[in-house]
Formats: C-alpha cells, sequence, structure tokens
C-alpha cells in the first residue's frame, strides 16, 4: 500500500510540474518524452499484489488539462507487470480509484448553481 500511495503521489507531483503549459503552447516532442515518462515511471513502480488483481490492464489516467493530445496513443497497449497499458481520460475525481497511474493536469473550478 505504501508504494502504492508513494507512486501517486510522484505523479501528482509530476502532474503539477508537467500540467502547467497548456495545450495551445505544448510542443508535441515534449509530450510524448512525457508520455513515455509516464509509461517507464510505471514500469519501476511496484504495486501491492491486491492493486493489480482487480484489473486485466494498468490504466493510466489524465484528470483535468490534458496536454497530451494523441501522444499518449503511442504507449497505449504496451504491457506493464503483465498487463496491458490503458489510458483513460476522467472527468472528475470521483473516478481515481480505478487508476493505477494518474496524470493531473491544471483544473479549473466548477461553477455552482446559485
Amino acid at each position: 500500500m505504501r508504494s502504492a500511495v508513494v507512486a501517486f503521489a510522484a505523479v501528482l507531483l509530476a502532474g503539477s510540474l508537467f500540467g502547467q503549459a497548456t495545450a495551445r503552447a505544448a510542443d508535441g516532442a515534449e509530450y510524448q518524452l512525457k508520455a513515455v515518462f509516464l509509461y517507464r515511471f510505471a514500469q519501476f513502480t511496484e504495486w501491492p499484489a491486491a492493486a493489480l488483481a482487480k484489473s486485466e490492464q494498468l490504466m493510466l489516467c489524465v484528470l483535468g488539462e490534458d496536454p497530451f493530445g494523441s501522444q499518449l496513443a503511442g504507449i497505449v497497449g504496451n504491457t506493464v507487470h503483465q498487463r496491458r497499458l490503458a489510458v483513460q481520460r476522467l472527468s472528475g475525481l470521483q473516478q481515481l480509484g480505478q487508476c493505477h497511474v494518474a496524470f493531473i493536469g491544471a483544473m479549473r473550478p466548477q461553477t455552482r448553481p446559485a
């Protein structure tokens, strides 16, 4: 459990560092390299057996602003810990429970009805 929490915290930090550039200003080569970084990060992370037992895939999730565009398509289907890597873009924090690795980009505050 501790390794999964540390892995998640490291990805949150990476998301905050990498997510500052907007999609308009993102260079394709830069985000291709960052996509490979996320894939390599997953390869060197050890999850508790229970964290991987529920899924046939290793889920990399993107929450908030997605600066990658189509760059994540290059890593989809690669194998990590005998599981195929899949990418899912999330619409809310409540969906993070299904993720093994998460990239959290810039998020806009939600407006609440008056």
